[in-house]
């Protein structure tokens, strides 16, 4: 192990208040119990997000091991150089985690055939349309030239 070259100053640091295990009664934005304006259930999930979100053993596993890569190549490679306790980077592998469960609990809320067919094929066929005019007006053009007559038919509207 490399010796720390700037001693850890983490340990020094005190929470001036303890941190809040359970959320709050009321709602976690206006502070009323019984409040209809918020999301109150994504407020109150909001603090473990992970605890309903359930997924097959080996994607677990390969999550895991693409945040470790992640960590090792992108945080350990600068942070062993000033510090050699774990603290921060136990906390760094906490945020993906909390990132990941609520981008999971997000999307599996998401109606996917009505997005693709609500949006995506009418985004396709809006640049579809654009790509056709760009061709129409401009026949002859080909390469970075087409591709500029196309970024300008999409500044027209």
């Amino acid at each position: 192990k490399a010796k720390a070259i700037v001693p850890s100053l983490l340990i020094w640091i005190k929470r001036r208040e303890p941190i809040r295990e359970m959320p709050p009664l009321g709602c976690g934005i206006c502070g009323n119990e019984n409040c209809q304006r918020h999301r109150r259930g994504a407020i109150n999930s909001g603090l473990q997000p992970w605890n309903d979100v359930l997924v097959p053993q080996t994607v677990d596993e390969a999550v895991s091991e693409f945040f470790e890569l992640v960590l090792r190549d992108f945080v350990y490679e600068w942070y062993r150089q000033i510090n050699d306790h774990e603290e921060l980077v136990d906390e760094f592998r906490s945020n993906l985690q909390f990132i990941v469960a609520s981008f999971v609990k997000r999307a599996k809320k998401i109606d996917i055939p009505k997005l693709v067919m609500s949006k995506l094929v009418q985004a396709g066929m809006a640049h579809l349309h654009v790509i056709l005019t760009a061709r129409e007006k401009n026949p002859h053009l080909e390469g970075d030239a087409f591709i500029g007559a196309v970024w300008r038919e999409y500044g027209r509207d």
